[in-house]
């Protein structure tokens, strides 16, 4: 744990340093400056971000409807009615809980299901955590073939650039074909009976799931369930999250809306605004996602951005796109620290039980 710890305060220190050398380059009082631009516009990325989060939670509710009675209410557990907002409630947290987490997925979601089994039941809270977790990564790997195949489309890249996109669309296809024998199947007991051959942990995540097999195949009869006897709930879902993605990407078309509007081809059509903005997402994330081990993406997320506009302006100077890199990740962790904050306070006992 000790080890774990220091390993933690390493990345979390490195990607600090990354993000501070990062704002020398591009110099505090530009900084300052772009952010001045931006002011009340700040509320536009908060508003963008909450219409996301209701996406969100309507992909959750649609898995949590589909895994209930047909054309019953969602009820269940301790026999207390699940409201639409109560979803939007705990959707909120968890995404919270899981910015804080430095390897995200680790407390999120057992949030998410503690927060969710007295209205439905611990077997059913669990299924549907899980199902709208693998939806939400699927998800992300159709977001990003869709922004790799308009990318190749739209852009003008070498060969070698153009192959290493194929290859990376491969490699999501096989990831998303993964998670649809996940779907018809169920994974959760495999996933313990590999995480049961691991060393120092092994023997005891298998004595464990020796105890609840009965439970985990229950949870996986779940999951199964869901492609199989209610694909309309699947593919509503699915498509959920895919467009909670896309209205994310408006927070970017803001920023350089208001940061950068003569920079072409922003001028020249709203509809190239929104492909950058879709582009700068999708190559941001993914570069994150690849280096998932940074606490808060830290030093990734800035670095991820900076080489997205590398890519889309490769003849403009790399100092003079520094500070408009910098600006939009400050100004997207602005906003992140505002719902974090929201998340946090919804978990209130209190606000919980009203």
């Amino acid at each position: 744990m000790i080890h774990f710890r220091r390993r933690k305060f390493l990345l979390f220190a490195l990607g600090f340093g990354i993000l501070l050398w990062m704002i020398a380059a591009a110099g505090p009082n530009v900084l300052w400056q772009n952010i001045c631009k931006v002011r009340w516009w700040i509320l536009a990325l908060v508003a963008v971000w909450g219409l996301g989060y209701l996406l969100n939670a309507a992909s959750w509710a649609a898995i949590i409807g589909a895994l209930g009675s047909s054309g019953e209410a969602v009820s269940g557990g301790q026999g207390r009615s699940l409201s639409f907002g109560r979803i939007c409630q705990f959707t909120v947290s968890g995404f919270a809980i899981n910015y804080i987490t430095p390897f995200g997925l680790l407390g999120g979601e057992p949030y998410r299901v503690w927060a969710l089994r007295p209205y439905v039941g611990m077997e059913r809270a669990a299924s549907s955590v899980l199902l709208y977790l693998m939806m939400h990564v699927c998800s992300h790997f159709f977001f990003w073939i869709a922004a790799s195949v308009t990318a190749l489309w739209v852009l003008d890249f070498s060969a070698s650039f153009r192959i290493g996109i194929g290859v990376i669309v491969a490699v999501l296809i096989l990831f998303i074909a993964l998670f649809f024998r996940g779907y018809r199947n169920g994974m959760v007991l495999s996933f313990f009976r590999a995480l049961g051959r691991w060393p120092l942990i092994g023997r005891r995540v298998e004595a464990w799931r020796q105890r609840n097999r009965e439970r985990l195949l229950r949870i996986d009869g779940g999951i199964a369930t869901l492609l199989r006897d209610h694909a309309r709930a699947f593919w509503t879902s699915l498509a959920l999250e895919f467009l909670s993605r896309l209205v994310n990407c408006l927070e970017i078309a803001v920023i350089l809306r208001v940061l950068a509007p003569g920079l072409s081809p922003f001028s020249e059509a709203p509809v190239w605004l929104l492909f950058v903005s879709f582009f700068i997402v999708a190559f941001s994330s993914l570069f994150a996602n690849i280096l998932f081990f940074s606490p808060l993406q830290m030093g990734t997320r800035e670095g991820g951005i900076f080489l997205a506009l590398q890519t889309l302006w490769p003849a403009v100077a790399a100092p003079a796109l520094m500070p408009l890199a910098v600006s939009i990740s400050v100004l997207t962790r602005i906003r992140e620290f505002v719902w974090i904050a929201v998340g946090l306070l919804l978990t209130l006992p209190g606000l919980r039980r009203s």
